[in-house]
C-alpha cells in the first residue's frame, strides 16, 4: 500500500511524528489524539494504524491495540515497521 503523498501525506507524517514524540516521553494518553487524527486523514495508511495500536497497547487498551494492528495488516499483510526485518 503506498504511503500518502502531497499535503495530506505531510500532515499525516507530522501527526504520526507528534504522537510518537509524546509516546517516547511516556505521554501515551496525549499521543492518542494526533495518531487518531492521522488515522482519520489516512485510513488506508498502515503506519498510522500501527502506531496508534502501539500507543493503545502501552495504555493497556489491548482491544483497541489489536483492532488497530488488525486494520494495519488487513491493508497490507506485508507491512512491517521500518527497521524490522
Amino acid at each position: 500500500m503506498p504511503e500518502a503523498t502531497g499535503a495530506a501525506g505531510r500532515d499525516i507524517a507530522a501527526l504520526i511524528e507528534t504522537g510518537c514524540r509524546l509516546a517516547q516521553r511516556g505521554l501515551f494518553a496525549e499521543a492518542v489524539a494526533p495518531l487518531q487524527r492521522a488515522v482519520d486523514l489516512g485510513p488506508d495508511q498502515p503506519s498510522s494504524l500501527a502506531q496508534l495500536g502501539w500507543v493503545c497497547q502501552q495504555r493497556g487498551d489491548f482491544a483497541a491495540a489489536i483492532e488497530n494492528y488488525r486494520r494495519a495488516l488487513a491493508l497490507d499483510p506485508q507491512w512491517r515497521p521500518r527497521g524490522v526485518a
